[in-house]
């Protein structure tokens, strides 16, 4: 659990810093548009992003622990947990979809999607290798830090949240106490990415915070960016999110 949370800080603490390197040799600012553009293409939700970032986290952090809670001591008692698995399994799938949908559609309607792939140019590219550069630096770190071999903490590093992949590929190569430490690694880097989001982007900045919860920044995140960032950050989330994946699966 130690070696989890250690490197799960660590991934995500060089992914940001990564992000913030490329955003400043970018000359991009913290909402994710170029230096000196209008300050009106900024949603209200990142006008105010410094005032509803922690308490959007505090808000999420509430909502997973309320869902711990009531999986731990409710759902055993009132149903079949097996059968409500398999019931809200299909619930959250159908749910994140309509989430995706209204997040794609809430770029279509302001009639900016063009502009802002177009603004984000070379950004939409080098930020994703960054996160995946940050990630497996600090895998090299972490290796240096704990019992890990090099080759195991590039491995743990590189699952970049998908927990349900890089455990089971570690584990089968014969590393079994790595396989563990990447299954937790990569489930607290995708809840705490969920978590911390909307207060690195109040407090940070928008492209740095899409880095934080790896893959899972082209789907579950968002619409947590879309709240919590500005709209010129969602592709650099979706792509981000996607690199992840791809380089998880190589």
């Amino acid at each position: 659990g130690v070696q989890a949370l250690l490197v799960t800080a660590l991934t995500m603490a060089f992914s940001m810093l990564g992000a913030f390197a490329v955003r400043r040799a970018l000359h991009i600012d913290r909402n994710a548009l170029p230096r000196g553009a209008e300050k009106t293409a900024v949603p209200s939700a990142a006008a105010h992003a410094d005032a509803s970032g922690s308490k959007t986290s505090l808000i999420i952090f509430a909502m997973v622990a309320a869902g711990m809670l009531l999986g731990y001591f409710v759902v055993p008692r009132v149903t079949d947990p097996d059968a409500f698995q398999a019931v809200s399994g299909s619930w959250l799938v159908v749910g994140l979809c309509l989430l995706l949908a209204f997040v794609g559609f809430g770029m279509g309607l302001e009639g900016k999607l063009k502009a802002m792939l177009r603004g984000a140019g070379l950004g939409i590219v080098l930020v994703p290798l960054a996160m995946v550069a940050g990630s497996l630096l600090a895998g090299v770190v972490y290796s240096i830090l704990s019992p890990m071999t090099l080759r195991e903490g590039l491995a743990i590093s590189a699952g970049f949240g998908w927990y349900t992949l890089a455990p089971s590929v570690i584990s089968g190569a014969g590393h079994a106490v790595a396989g563990a430490v990447s299954f937790l690694h990569n489930v607290l880097r995708e809840t705490l990415g969920i978590i911390l989001l909307p207060l690195a982007a109040s407090k940070i900045g928008c492209i740095e915070a899409v880095t934080l919860p790896g893959t899972c920044a082209m789907d579950v995140c968002l619409p947590i960016v879309e709240r919590s960032c500005s709209a010129e950050t969602l592709p650099y989330s979706f792509t981000t999110g996607m690199a992840a994946c791809l380089f998880s699966a190589l």
